[in-house]
Formats: structure tokens, C-alpha cells, sequence
């Protein structure tokens, strides 16, 4: 692929001119994809290797220091030896994906773990608490808006669930963080504007028993005990939202029914089966993580290389991954073969561009073209002049991922280019004829591909079309336009049953 005769277009310069375009974009492009820097994270340096584009993407604060004359920038390595090795996976998929995933109360209930037998969902749930925190502080430290208020939402919804928060957890936040760094936390409640200390102290006083509880507070005790109690006072929406059981009830400050009868007990009660526990809760969190549609990141430094075209290009792409969106590359990277053995992929029949947004769809599953994407901000605002020539181009790309995706069994990946497809068919009108010798070259007689153009050749032509075009089509597709036009003539009448288009008719059956 592609198929002789096909008239193939100014690659190079095309791609080019869509890498700079899509550095602007608010979805990183995969634009550099052996580009990648290192961070060393906690007392132990632990190694996490991430692509340059995504990092900086997110962060101004990464974005100067690799882009500069600093150390980070000429080494490509960044040093984090106060951040916990629990939090920055979660950091590194944020970058990836825009979302993070814990053990239990995602968003997604599909990216909640089953709770193991015998391990307290109380625990968990603190356990969570810090890795939270320490997120937090993370994405304070590098400008990472959107992730704090990630981390916010998700604190809320332990809250709602579980009501859990350990004093130990309000000290680290309140050792942390400064009393006016506040958060824009995006929800509907009347949330907007709190920042951390608040939250933490809000839901500490959800765990007051009695004046001797309040000895557990942090050494700057009289500043968060003055914000808890202004907070408890004024902001009575808050606790609403962060509990409607709690809005108006004298026993707000009532502590859980289960809980021990002091804070002392309490915590010292969580922290021995934290202790106890949180090594293989976080071992068990990425086995079981490792089933779910969200990849955790738990191998940070776990790469394969895919070796793309005719020129044999690099690709490095977390293993992780790869094998979480294809049953051929987990097979092939987790066997005795060849790239089970190397890590190395080789796939000679496909372009680089089509592989840069099969990468692409890896990390945030989407991909970017030049126009028509489904979030119009991706588009490229200056193709225009040559609209028509560069939808041609974009439906040869198309078409060699969606064949590509078929190869690597990524089932959701092709639906979603048949959905971009319909797209462009919406407002350009049906794909250049170059890709019909492609399509059928690549594609099995039953393809759902091939059943989409024959659709539009069928019904969407002008006359005058077939007629200029015959010559060009391949025999299969004359043979199908023509099996086209007979299975639509009913014996009644012979009135044509003319079906509308609708890209789900055309969407590949068993997405992951």
C-alpha cells in the first residue's frame, strides 16, 4: 500500500506544513515521536520517559525548562525527588489522555477496580487521599490548571461516597500549599473559587469529635482553624454540595459511625492498614488497571519502537499503550517472536503519516487532520485557498488508517475514521476517487470501506460521473456498484430504494 497507479501527492511538504500548523493545536500532533524526556522522580529517581510534545503541551513551567538553556532543557532530564512515584503515573497519563483514573469513584465506573476481598474500601479511599494530594501539589507546581481541578472533582466525589480524609492528609495540604492559592474548580456546585486548604478543611470538620481532636491540627494551626471555622460558618453551600445528607443537620460535625471514638485512634487505625497494605494494594491496582479502557501508566519506562514505511521511520510509543488498544501488537509484543524478543515492530505497507495518528489515537483516543475534526479548534484555520486539494489528501490518509487500524484489529479507531469521514462527506461531498484503487487493494470483498464508496459512487454521482471515472475504477468496484443498482430494484416496480447514508451502517461490530 499504496496500490500502483494511484497519483500520490507531495508528501513531505504537506506534512510539514501540518506539523507546524498542529503545534498550535490544543491536541499535541505526535509531530516529534521519538522526541521524548526523562523524568526522575522521587528519593529513588525513578525513571519515567514521556514524549516532549505532550509534556510541554500541558505545562508552561516544562514547556520553558526543556525549550531552554537550563539543565533540563540540555539533558532533557527532569529532576522530582519530592514527588511520590504513586502520583506522578497518574501526572504522565493526565499528559496523555486529559483524564486520570484511581482505584475506585472515577467518573467512568469502568475505570473503578473491583474491590479485593479483605482489604477495607475506607483504606483505599485514604490511601487515594494522598496520591490525590500529592497530584495536586504536582500540577500546582507545574500550572496545570485543568488536572487540579481533576483532582478537586474526584476529592469531592471520594468525599460524597465515603467521607474519608486523615488529618495526616490536611497537614501535608496545609504543609503544601499557601492559604490564597486557589483552584477555578469547574463544577456545577457552588465549588468555584475554593482551593484546597478550604476543601480539606471542610472536610475535616465533617471528622470533629471534641476540642481534643483539635490537636492533630497542622503547627500553623490558628490559620486553618480559622479558615475551617469560617468555612463551616459561610460557606454552608459548600458542605451542601460536597454532601446534600449534611446540608442543615445539627449533626454535621457527628464523626462516622464506624470510626474509632478519638482522632487519634482513627488515624493511627488507617495508617497501620495503609502501612500494611499499600504495597500490594498498588501492585494489585495496576494489574487490575491493566484490564480497564484507561492505560495507568504503570510502566513508565517501557517502550517499543515501530520501525514505519519504506524509509523505516521510529516511532516510540509506550508499550502500555499499544497493547492496551490492539490484540495484535499485545500478542506480538507479549510472545517468543521476533518483537516480543526486540520490541520492535517493522510495518513497511503503511505511511508515516498514518501511523503519526495512529500513535496519535494511542495516547488520547482521537486523531487530528487539517479540517473537519469533531472539536473544530483542531482545525487548521489557514486551509482555505485549497480546501478541496487538501480534504483529497486527507481521504488518502484516512483511508491508509483505517486499513492500518484493520491490521492492528483496533476496531474503535476505524469507526471513529468512518466518522470523520461522514464529516467531510457532509460539507465537501464524498471522498476523491484516488482511494478507491487503495481501498481495494487493502481490503477484503466484504469490507465495510469498500461498501461505503460503492455506496457513494451508487447513489451520491452524477450521471456524467460513471461515465468519466468507468475507466479509472477497479474491476471489483464495477462489479459492486452494479450488484449496487440490482439489489436496490425491488420485482414490484423497479422503483430504487434510494437509503440515506448513516456512518454507523458502515462501523466495524465488536468495539473495545
Amino acid at each position: 500500500m499504496p496500490a500502483p497507479d494511484v497519483v500520490q501527492e507531495t508528501e513531505a511538504s504537506l506534512s510539514s506544513l501540518s506539523l507546524v500548523k498542529h503545534e498550535e493545536k490544543k491536541t499535541p500532533y505526535f509531530s516529534s515521536p521519538n522526541d521524548m524526556v526523562i523524568f526522575l522522580v522521587g528519593p529513588s529517581r525513578k525513571k519515567f520517559t514521556v514524549h516532549k510534545e505532550f509534556a510541554c503541551k500541558h505545562s508552561p513551567v516544562l514547556r520553558a525548562a526543556f525549550d531552554g538553556p537550563s539543565v533540563e532543557g540540555r539533558t532533557g532530564t527532569y529532576t522530582l525527588e519530592d514527588t511520590s512515584e504513586d502520583a506522578f503515573p497518574m501526572f504522565a497519563q493526565f499528559l496523555y489522555s486529559d483524564k486520570i483514573t484511581l482505584h475506585y469513584h472515577n467518573i467512568d465506573p469502568k475505570d473503578d477496580m473491583a474491590l479485593d476481598e479483605g482489604v477495607q474500601h475506607s483504606t483505599k479511599c485514604s490511601n487515594q487521599g494522598y496520591y490525590l494530594v500529592d497530584l495536586w501539589i504536582l500540577a500546582d507546581r507545574f500550572l496545570v490548571t485543568k488536572l487540579q481541578n481533576q483532582v478537586i472533582d474526584h476529592m469531592k466525589r471520594i468525599y460524597q461516597a465515603c467521607g474519608v480524609m486523615l488529618p495526616s492528609v490536611i497537614h501535608k495540604i496545609y504543609d503544601n500549599t499557601q492559604e490564597d492559592r486557589c483552584t477555578s474548580v469547574v463544577t456545577t456546585e457552588q465549588l468555584a473559587g475554593k482551593c484546597l486548604i478550604v476543601l480539606a478543611g471542610v472536610i475535616l470538620g465533617r471528622m470533629i469529635l471534641d476540642l481534643a481532636e483539635l490537636s492533630f491540627m497542622p503547627g500553623k494551626d490558628t490559620g486553618l482553624l480559622l479558615q475551617l471555622f469560617v468555612a463551616l460558618d459561610n460557606s454552608k453551600a459548600v458542605i451542601g454540595a460536597l454532601n446534600p445528607k449534611m446540608a442543615g443537620q445539627q449533626s454535621a460535625l457527628a464523626p462516622l459511625a464506624s470510626a474509632p471514638s478519638t482522632g487519634q485512634e482513627r488515624e493511627s487505625s488507617a495508617l497501620a492498614q495503609l502501612s500494611e497494605t499499600d504495597a500490594a494494594n498498588s501492585n494489585r491496582a495496576r494489574t487490575k488497571h491493566g484490564e480497564n479502557k484507561t492505560p495507568y501508566l504503570s510502566q513508565p519506562d517501557d517502550m517499543v519502537t515501530f520501525l514505519v514505511g519504506a524509509t523505516k521511520q521510529r516511532f516510540l510509543v509506550h508499550k502500555e499503550f499499544a497493547c492496551k488498544h490492539s490484540r495484535v501488537l499485545r500478542a506480538a509484543f507479549n510472545s517468543k517472536f521476533i518483537e516480543g524478543e526486540t520490541g520492535v515492530y517493522t510495518l513497511e505497507d503503511t505511511t508515516t503519516e498514518a501511523f503519526r495518528l495512529f500513535s496519535q489515537y494511542f495516547y488520547t483516543e482521537k486523531f487530528i487532520m487539517k479540517c473537519h475534526n469533531e472539536n473544530k479548534g483542531d482545525d487548521d484555520e489557514d486551509i482555505t485557498s485549497d480546501h478541496q486539494s487538501t480534504c483529497g489528501h486527507d481521504d488518502q490518509i484516512l483511508v491508509e488508517l483505517w486499513v492500518l487500524a484493520e491490521r492492528l484489529m483496533v476496531t474503535s479507531l476505524q469507526n471513529k475514521v468512518i466518522e470523520h469521514i461522514a464529516r467531510v462527506k457532509e460539507e465537501c461531498g464524498t471522498m476523491t476517487r484516488r482511494v478507491f484503487p487503495i481501498i481495494y487493494a487493502n481490503t477484503a470483498p466484504s469490507s465495510p470501506l469498500r461498501r461505503l464508496v460503492v455506496h457513494e459512487a451508487t447513489w451520491e454521482k452524477h450521471r456524467d460521473w460513471h461515465l468519466d471515472v468507468a475507466i479509472h475504477l477497479p474491476k471489483e468496484m464495477l462489479v459492486d456498484i452494479i450488484i449496487e443498482f440490482r439489489n436496490a430494484v425491488p420485482n414490484s416496480d423497479g422503483e430504487r430504494d434510494d437509503h440515506a447514508f448513516c456512518a454507523s451502517d458502515y462501523y466495524v461490530p465488536g468495539e473495545e
